[in-house]
């Protein structure tokens, strides 16, 4: 799933980790997605929760080439 928060983009699994509710729809702030399920939050840069440090959300490497979008797996 891409995202794009104030012009930065960033890229992650779209299921979030703690029961794989679809992160699509969740409220992103400031690098942060909420998971629109439960509310859990997530660093975009890094997929740490805030919430419960045990859960990381699957987050990849991007880089903008011109037009292009990059993603790293």
């Amino acid at each position: 799933m891409l995202i794009n928060d104030k012009g930065k983009i960033y890229a992650c699994e779209n299921y979030c980790p703690h029961q794989g509710s679809p992160m699509l729809g969740g409220v992103v702030k400031d690098g942060v997605i909420a998971c629109p399920r439960h509310g859990w939050h997530y660093d975009l840069a890094d997929g740490g929760c805030k919430d419960f440090p045990d859960y990381t959300l699957k987050t990849y490497r991007v880089e903008v080439v011109g037009d292009d979008i990059m993603i790293y797996t």
